[in-house]
């Protein structure tokens, strides 16, 4: 179970800002998600779910993407 949490929005943000350099490449998937969650916006993304996209623009799913791409 999980404990209670203590720490804010606004520390995860200043704590991912210490240790993310302003010119840190952050790859990930659908990472628009967590950023938007976070409240922030990052210079520098490659974000797989835009990468590789089905017809009519829909997004993969990691899973799928990964038996895809990764065989």
């Amino acid at each position: 179970m999980l404990q209670p949490i203590t720490t804010t929005l606004r520390e995860v943000q200043s704590k991912l800002k210490k240790v993310l350099p302003r010119d840190a490449v952050l790859v990930g998937h659908s990472l628009d998600n967590d950023l938007r969650a976070l409240n922030l916006i990052h210079p520098h993304v490659i974000d797989t779910s835009l990468l590789y996209r089905r017809e009519f623009g829909q997004r993969f799913k990691l899973k799928v993407l990964a038996e895809t791409v990764l065989k």
